[in-house]
């Protein structure tokens, strides 16, 4: 089963700002990230970001886009730095042939 996981930092430092988002989004679960999505705006240093989320999801893959604005949960930013995350967890189901 998949699991969904979301959060957000606003933390003007890169590498702060993914691990603060990581640690809340994954506090919820107890299985590794099998997929981490960021949406972050243009003033984040992306190599930061993408490295901070191999550093803490090894076994995850990574992808993401920036833009100006980050909408999380509860939340929209259109501040300089602000990065908004979600993380899946699990096994997709397997495809039935009827």
């Amino acid at each position: 089963m998949l699991g969904f996981y979301s959060s957000a930092s606003s933390h003007v430092n890169s590498a702060k700002a993914i691990r603060e988002a990581l640690a809340e989004a994954m506090d919820e679960s107890s299985r590794p990230a099998r997929l981490v999505i960021m949406h972050s705006t243009m003033g984040h240093d992306l190599s930061q970001l993408i490295e901070g989320a191999h550093e803490i999801c090894p076994d995850a893959e990574v992808v993401g886009c920036t833009g100006s604005g980050a909408i999380g949960r509860d939340w929209v930013s259109e501040a300089v730095r602000s990065l908004a995350i979600m993380v899946i967890t699990g096994e997709a189901p397997s495809r039935v042939s009827v």
